[in-house]
């Protein structure tokens, strides 16, 4: 029953990179560079800003002559469709409520649907943090059944759980997040075990283990990272992007707290992209969706006040932490890997709504309706639940037939849409159209761009990609904010218009480096599209000055 979900996934697939994140791209060659230099490589450089077990994953089907993105996307679904079932494991062992419809609920998200229809990590992810919540689960008892009284059996799932560890933080950055649920349970067999922690009638032995699963993922994650620092040190790799100090995003700042619960809501309903459809933002909205947030914590604090709160329960709690800290790049997709421990609270908070109907609601007012319809109190979150499922169907199936709200491509499913020229729309087919000019076109040379995406011009293009705010030596310059030079900048910028894509324009460098090095000394604040005569005036005075 978890599974049927991934008929819509299997519906999705298609031979195209699908828009609006690098991930793909760095995952994909990256793999492909292991198989064929053996080395995680992108553009001839080591990765260092995404972690490499999900490339290792889909090296295996490229190592079989399968390198296609097809077959990735296959590896993909095959991840999302062990997770589920590792997860209804799990969640039936932690006696969490309804767990089939749970995770059913979670793989028709449409969060999880995108994520499943791209070479993204949120799956493989989520398969390596279950089988390891999983096996840690079996380590809270040295005395059951399924080690048949063999010490071996036990000691030797305590060193596989502490690989599953490195695994699992080594496909995505954020599964260090996972030691939160050891430290609970070794908390856990600590109060289960009363005694002095050293000497005579010692505890530490219960917790040996979860000392054992904590060294052996530390050892795993720190040598890798170590490697990262090593290489980037001694100018082997480039210098991450996104992360200080090894593995800090760059964008963690203070918490936001109304950010963590509209990202939970947007998690479950997609509200960013469709209130934005619509046009409704505003107060009233941000109250809408920080209420169903408040409702998911509600769910939190039930559950862990039970008696069946579990070590995974504080490792959502530690991620829930991270994206309120996140607070300039809250994606809903980070939160996708623990989306269906939310769901779980969601539900057991909507089990408590009888309570409240009749706290919140007047006696006089429950009477009359429960005369009308004695069961309205139970029936309201189900009914609610069926829309909620029907709306997620419904948000599937257009991605599938019609395509994304943003514009950026048409129908998923492939025989609808066989070519790029036909699955890209909007700005990103411009953007496709233009690179495969450039590719085309007889003059050699690297390319340049004003606006991100440099890592699908790569490979859009073929060519090799420079930084327009340091390096002049390019042949080809695209504008991907959809304005166009003003002729007066371009005759001093010493390029020659080519062509134009609607919102993409290309140019070409007819001028030279020695040129490019003055002009690059004005901040790059000063060329951001639509251009002005202020732009002029700041390179004016340096060229004055030079001279």
């Amino acid at each position: 029953m978890v599974l049927l979900p991934l008929g819509f996934y299997l519906a999705a697939l298609n031979p195209f990179f699908l828009p609006g994140v690098y991930d793909n791209l760095v995952y994909f060659f990256g793999a492909a560079s292991l198989v064929e230099q053996g080395s995680i490589q992108f553009r001839g450089l080591p990765i260092v800003d995404w972690p490499p077990m999900v490339s290792v994953l889909l090296a295996i089907p490229f190592l079989f002559g399968l390198e296609s993105v097809v077959a990735a996307k296959g590896i993909i679904i095959l991840c999302a469709a062990v997770g589920l079932l590792l997860a209804l494991r799990l969640f039936r062992l932690e006696r969490r409520p309804a767990p089939v419809l749970t995770l059913v609920l979670f793989a028709m998200l449409p969060t999880s649907f995108l994520m499943g229809t791209r070479i993204m990590s949120e799956w493989p992810y989520f398969m390596a943090s279950l089988l390891f919540l999983l096996a840690l689960h079996f380590l809270r008892d040295p005395g059951r059944a399924c080690f048949q009284g063999r010490k071996w059996n036990f000691w030797g799932l305590a060193v596989g759980t502490g690989f599953l560890l490195g695994i699992a933080s080594l496909t995505k950055f954020t599964g260090v997040l996972l030691g939160l649920a050891i430290i609970a349970q070794a908390v856990w067999k600590l109060r289960q075990h009363p005694g002095t922690f050293l000497g005579k009638g010692s505890n530490w032995r219960a917790i040996l283990p979860e000392g054992i699963v904590a060294t052996i993922g530390a050892t795993c994650f720190l040598a890798w990272m170590a490697r990262i620092q090593w290489q980037t040190i001694t100018g082997v790799a480039p210098r991450s992007e996104y992360y200080h100090y090894g593995f800090v995003p760059e964008h963690f700042g203070g918490f936001d707290f109304s950010g963590l619960l509209q990202g939970i809501t947007d998690l479950f309903f997609h509200t960013e992209a469709f209130l934005g459809r619509l046009g409704l933002v505003g107060w009233p909205t941000t109250i809408l969706c920080g209420a169903f947030g408040m409702l998911v914590l509600y769910g939190l604090w039930i559950r862990l006040r039970s008696k069946e709160s579990s070590p995974a329960d504080w490792y959502v709690i530690g991620n829930l932490l991270l994206f309120g800290g996140l607070s300039t790049n809250q994606q809903t997709r980070y939160l996708m890997p623990i989306a269906p421990f939310l769901i779980g609270y969601f539900l057991l908070a909507c089990g408590q709504m009888p309570s409240v109907y009749r706290t919140l609601i007047p006696s006089r007012l429950h009477r009359a309706v429960s005369a009308f319809y004695p069961q309205w109190g139970k029936q309201l979150p189900r009914a609610a639940l069926a829309l909620w499922f029907f709306v997620m169907t419904g948000a599937a199936l257009h991605l599938l037939l019609l395509g994304n709200l943003s514009g950026t491509h048409r129908a998923l499913f492939y025989p609808l849409n066989r070519t790029p020229e036909t699955f890209y729309t909007g700005p990103w087919l411009d953007f496709y159209q233009a690179s495969q000019y450039v590719r085309e076109h007889s003059d050699p040379g690297n390319i340049a761009a004003i606006g991100e995406g440099d890592k699908y011009i790569t490979y859009y293009t073929g060519r090799k990609w420079v930084d327009f705010e340091t390096s002049g030596d390019f042949t080809f310059l695209m504008t991907l904010n959809g304005s166009a030079i003003p002729p007066d900048i371009i005759s001093i910028m010493r390029i020659q218009p080519i062509k134009r894509f609607n919102s993409v324009a290309l140019y070409r460098n007819i001028g030279h480096d020695q040129e490019w090095d003055l002009l690059r000394r004005i901040p790059v604040e000063e060329f951001d599209l639509p251009w002005d005569k202020d732009s002029l005036s700041a390179y004016t005075e340096i060229k004055e000055d030079e001279e």
